[in-house]
C-alpha cells in the first residue's frame, strides 16, 4: 500500500465518523437559527419551554463526556428561567491542557449533544415505536468505501430512515405522534453553541494527529490491518448514520413546521 492509499484510507475513516457527526451538526445548528427566526418575537419563549425537555439532555451529554475524558466538573445548570451570556443551561469543566487524553476530550464534550441527544432519540424511538426503531436499525444502508460514493451512501441513509420513520402505518398509531411530541424539542436543543465549537476545535486536532500518526504506523508495520480499520470504521460509520439522519431529519421537520406556521401567521 502506498503512502497516498493510506492518506485516503485516513480521509475514508474520518468521514464516516467525525465528518458524519460535524456535518449533522451543522444541519442541526442551522435548522434551530431558522426556526427560531421564524419564531420572531416568541423564540425566546419557545426555547425556555421546549428547554425543559432539550436543555437537561444536551447538558447531561456534556457531563457524561467530562467524566469520560477525567475532566473535573465545576458548576452544572440542568435548566433555568433567567439565563447566563443567553444559555439556559450549562457546565463548566477544567482539565490539564498538557494531558493529551482530556484535550481529545474536547471534541468529544464539544459535539456531545450530538451524540447524547440522538441517542436518546433512538432509545425513546424504540421504547415507543419498537418496531419502527428495529426497522431502522435492520434498515441501515452500508456506506461505500470509496470517498467520492460517500454523498450519495449518506443521502442513501437519509432516504431510508425518511420510509421508515414516516411509513403509513404510523400515522395511525397515538404512540408515533407522542414520540414527536418528546423528540422535537430534544432536537431543537442539540446544537453545538459557539464555545463546544472552539473547545471542540483543538480536540479535533490532536484527535486527527493521533489518527493519522496510527494509520501510519499501520501503514509500515500492518498495512492489512489499516484496510481492516477501514472497513470497521466503515461499518460504525453505516450505524451511526441511522442515529445521526434520525436528528437531521427531526430538526428540518421542526423548520418545515414553523416556516409554515410563520406563512399562516402572516394572512
Amino acid at each position: 500500500m502506498s503512502f497516498l492509499q493510506m492518506i485516503q484510507q485516513y480521509a475514508l475513516q474520518l468521514a464516516v465518523t467525525v465528518g458524519l457527526i460535524v456535518l449533522i451538526g451543522a444541519v442541526i445548528s442551522v435548522s434551530k437559527r431558522l426556526f427560531l427566526k421564524c419564531c420572531k418575537g416568541g423564540a425566546y419563549r419557545v426555547e425556555l419551554v421546549t428547554g425543559l425537555v432539550g436543555t437537561p439532555i444536551h447538558e447531561l451529554s456534556h457531563a457524561f463526556f467530562c467524566l469520560v475524558f477525567g475532566h473535573k466538573i465545576t458548576r452544572i445548570c440542568l435548566w433555568t428561567s433567567k439565563p447566563q451570556n443567553g444559555n439556559i443551561g450549562y457546565v463548566t469543566h477544567s482539565y490539564k491542557k498538557r494531558n493529551l487524553w482530556h484535550q481529545i476530550g474536547n471534541f468529544f464534550i464539544g459535539v456531545a449533544p450530538i451524540i447524547g441527544g440522538s441517542t436518546v432519540l433512538y432509545l425513546l424511538l424504540w421504547l415507543l415505536l419498537p418496531e419502527t426503531a428495529e426497522a431502522l436499525l435492520g434498515g441501515a444502508i452500508a456506506l461505500p468505501q470509496d470517498l467520492r460514493e460517500i454523498p450519495k451512501g449518506f443521502f442513501d441513509a437519509v432516504w431510508s430512515v425518511l420510509l421508515r420513520l414516516f411509513a403509513p402505518a404510523n400515522f395511525l398509531r397515538f404512540h408515533w405522534y407522542l414520540y414527536f411530541f418528546f423528540a422535537l424539542p430534544i432536537v431543537l436543543h442539540m446544537e453545538i453553541s459557539r464555545s463546544d465549537l472552539r473547545s471542540g476545535l483543538w480536540g479535533f486536532s490532536f484527535l486527527a494527529l493521533l489518527w493519522f500518526l496510527s494509520d501510519l504506523a499501520l501503514l509500515f508495520f500492518y498495512p492489512v490491518g489499516l484496510l481492516s480499520v477501514t472497513s470497521v470504521m466503515v461499518s460504525v460509520g453505516a450505524f451511526l448514520s441511522v442515529f445521526l439522519c434520525l436528528s437531521a431529519l427531526l430538526s428540518v421537520l421542526l423548520l418545515l413546521i414553523s416556516a409554515v406556521a410563520a406563512l399562516f401567521g402572516r394572512r
